[in-house]
């Protein structure tokens, strides 16, 4: 046989297409790919190239890449994921918060590295804490474990509690039981919950108990030294703040100056049955009245929470009386109200209470129905529905890890990691509205009478009765171991003293509303 060049060709290259086809696919990935895009994206940051956002950082700007934001932190995220007027506008103004300590926390978002000390760290976990990076306030919670020792405890203690590090407040806690011996002459002591104290040094079966009952023979009902001094939380430099939502005359003459507790704010919104939108803040240490940006959503028999530095108000009535199931978050330090996803019930004079990251509704006019809200995904999420029949007014708080609701004839726990209701039988019918709180073990019954229920002991106690008659429409939060009661005047139980006290006795409209108590350095002029 003769072959020709073109068939030989032809041959040779069929054979190497039949080589190339069955060479199996290679992945290749570069290593130094990540480095080299954060060095990259990091670069365009210190450029501003292509930069789509910034923060207004005490009057300076710095500028940033929203999806660098987003991907960091869910707070950014679920700004960004929700129709904000910062989001349109391209800034966002941060107020209050450290100008260092937000150059470190970009720093990290664009370099995945942070350098933690001594100075920074409680600054870095609270601002991580605020925009929930995660991974930061881990970091800053690990680094303060290696500073706990006996001068700092208490105070990191408390300020793990505040900012929900629960591996931290652990730690802290350990080490103090561990060296109680030589604390019991620190002041720093009292600011721990004693019962608590007690249970856990009892059940390790130390002799701790009978040295601290020696040293301050405390009173466990009414929380007092025999010796006659006070056992109290230690009082500090702070601001309580009275949040107004509706037409008000609010005219305060009296200055009382009184020290108040840590930045805590009283929040209350939508007071009027008219269902205004308007929004005021009172500084009950200054007597000072500062009108604030009006809600979107007028409304009346809300409800209203505080978590993780921002207020959330949710459903309650229209001017016609109808359910609404909108919802709407406000940030403190940019003074600003928006919308986020609506219930998928309407409801008015429900339950609400906080419970990790999340809050949970709870009950209302007409309803069984309960749901969670998860500020990160801006979702409801369904939950099991209360027993028994429907109520006209419910009140829900959280103690000791269960959520507790209660309406004037039927009371109920539930256990977010059980994910059942259980029914109380704690026998005593409480007519009215009321307000529900809880301080410890205990939960506070505010209405037409005053009562507090030990959780433990399955029992009601009596508390000091107010000097003033009781009012249909009425608002109360509990700030520290201080209940607030707002009804046309202002009012202030001691948990401690177990007594009432007029903090501000000038009157003014009121007509009803949520309330909600806020931490953080807030400042409203």
């Amino acid at each position: 046989m003769i072959w020709s060049s073109n068939d030989l060709s032809n041959s040779m290259a069929s054979e190497s297409v039949s080589k190339v086809a069955s060479i199996p696919e290679k992945k290749c990935t570069n290593s130094g790919y990540g480095n080299t895009f954060l060095d990259g994206l990091s670069n365009m940051r210190v450029g501003q190239k292509l930069c789509d956002f910034s923060l207004d950082v005490q009057g300076e700007i710095i500028y940033v890449h929203k999806v660098a934001l987003a991907l960091a932190s869910d707070y950014f995220a679920s700004m960004f994921d929700i129709d904000m007027e910062e989001k349109r506008k391209g800034v966002i103004k941060l107020k209050d918060v450290d100008l260092i300590t937000i150059h470190t926390l970009v720093e990290y978002i664009y370099s995945g590295v942070i350098t933690l000390t001594k100075e920074n760290v409680e600054n870095l976990l609270s601002i991580a804490d605020l925009f929930q990076i995660l991974w930061v306030k881990e970091q800053c919670a690990e680094f303060l474990k290696l500073s706990v020792n006996q001068k700092n405890c208490f105070r990191i203690r408390k300020f793990a509690d505040m900012h929900s590090c629960k591996e931290l407040l652990d730690f802290s806690h350990e080490y103090i039981l561990d060296n109680f011996h030589n604390l019991t002459d620190e002041e720093d002591l009292l600011l721990l919950p004693f019962e608590e104290v007690f249970k856990q040094l009892n059940h390790m079966k130390l002799e701790a108990p009978k040295i601290l009952f020696e040293k301050y023979k405390f009173d466990m009902f009414n929380r007092k030294l025999f010796n006659g001094k006070t056992f109290k939380t230690k009082i500090v430099k702070e601001k309580v703040f009275l949040f107004l939502a509706g037409g008000f005359k609010f005219t305060v003459r009296n200055h009382y100056g009184e020290t108040l507790f840590s930045n805590r704010a009283l929040y209350n919104f939508s007071p009027t049955k008219s269902a205004c939108g308007n929004f005021e803040v009172y500084d009950v240490s200054k007597n000072q009245l500062v009108t604030l940006s009006n809600m979107a959503q007028s409304g009346c028999d809300n409800s209203a929470i505080s978590l993780n530095g921002v207020i959330y108000s949710v459903g309650g009535c229209d001017s016609n009386g109808a359910e609404l199931t909108t919802a709407e978050c406000y940030y403190p330090f940019n003074k600003k109200w928006n919308s986020i996803a609506p219930m998928t019930v309407g409801r008015s004079n429900f339950g609400i209470c906080a419970y990790h990251e999340a809050f949970y509704v709870v009950g209302g006019t007409c309803t069984r129905n309960v749901e969670k809200y998860d500020p990160p995904s801006n979702r409801w999420v369904p939950c099991p529905a209360i027993r028994g029949h429907c109520q006209q007014y419910t009140r829900a708080a959280l103690a000791e890890g269960s959520i507790y609701s209660f309406t004037y004839d039927s009371f109920f726990r539930f256990d977010p990691r059980e994910g059942h209701w259980h029914t109380l039988n704690v026998m005593k019918k409480r007519p009215g509205r009321f307000e529900l709180l809880s301080n410890d073990r205990s939960l506070f019954w505010i209405g037409s009478d005053y009562a507090h229920f030990d959780i433990q002991m399955n029992k009601w106690e009596e508390m000091a009765p107010r000097k003033h008659t009781y009012k249909d429409s009425f608002t109360a939060v509990i700030a520290a171991d201080n209940i607030y009661l707002l009804d046309g005047r202002v009012e202030r139980y001691s948990v401690l003293e177990n007594e009432w006290t007029t903090v501000n006795a000038e009157q003014f409209a009121y007509l009803g509303g949520a309330g909600a108590a806020l931490t953080g350095p807030f400042d409203f002029n």
